[in-house]
């Protein structure tokens, strides 16, 4: 099976010495830790991607259950109206 291939260019010495110096230190090849490198990178821009999309979903939902809390708070003092109106309208009767 052929794989793709990518070749970059122009890179000055600088970095291809630290490239060299990392992928050493990890006793793997300098083409293995690059390609690691930017398997990394693809992969941390797709999690944040979630990450962002999973923050916004969170902040909808957390905005959904506030007006619901607010409306539940509306419908009990309501409720509690109606209640004790009635109690009241009762032991008036009495």
């Amino acid at each position: 099976m052929i794989k793709n291939q990518m070749v970059i260019r122009q890179l000055n010495d600088n970095t291809i010495a630290m490239l060299s110096k990392l992928a050493k230190k990890k006793n793997i090849s300098r083409e293995e830790y690059v390609r690691q490198l930017l398997e990394s990178h693809v992969q941390s821009d797709v999690v944040n991607f979630e990450v962002n999309r999973y923050e916004e979903l969170v902040k909808s939902n957390l905005e959904i259950i506030r007006i619901n809390t607010e409306l539940m708070g509306q419908v009990r003092e309501l409720l509690d109206e109606v209640a004790y109106g009635k109690i009241k309208d009762g032991m008036e009767g009495e």
